[in-house]
């Protein structure tokens, strides 16, 4: 069983991960990053802090927040919002996949260029 610790670090890395792909767009000034919390409860995690990044564009706000470590099909879930378009990124204990909401398509390694790609998805 994977502890907290270990899934709060999964996340940590994931936007760890995120913030250097958005490094130059930063840089730029077309994006802002934005750290917040959310508190979830999980059976078997108790309640606890979730760290939540909001992408602040000039238009639009995509939000990528954890929904909970115990998933079918993944280690855990995290979710990338724009309104009604959203993302899946699934953690499997040695990476993050990506996967559309609506599934429609096999889940990919998540990558900048596949991270790139779902934030064009939203955007769009």
């Amino acid at each position: 069983m994977v502890s907290r610790n270990a899934w709060l670090e999964a996340i940590g890395s994931l936007y760890a991960d995120i913030r250097g792909w958005l490094s130059e767009p930063e840089k730029e000034g077309l994006v802002n990053i934005v750290d917040a919390d959310k508190v979830i409860t999980e059976r078997l995690l108790g309640t606890y802090d979730a760290p939540v990044l909001q992408l602040l564009f000039a238009d639009h706000q995509v939000v990528i927040v954890p929904v909970a470590r115990y998933v079918i099909g993944g280690g855990g879930r995290v979710d990338m919002t724009l309104g009604p378009r959203s993302f899946m990124l699934i953690w499997g204990g040695d990476g993050w996949q990506i996967l559309p909401r609506d599934k429609k398509g096999p889940p990919s390694a998540l990558n900048k260029d596949a991270f790139s790609e779902a934030l064009q998805v939203l955007l769009g």
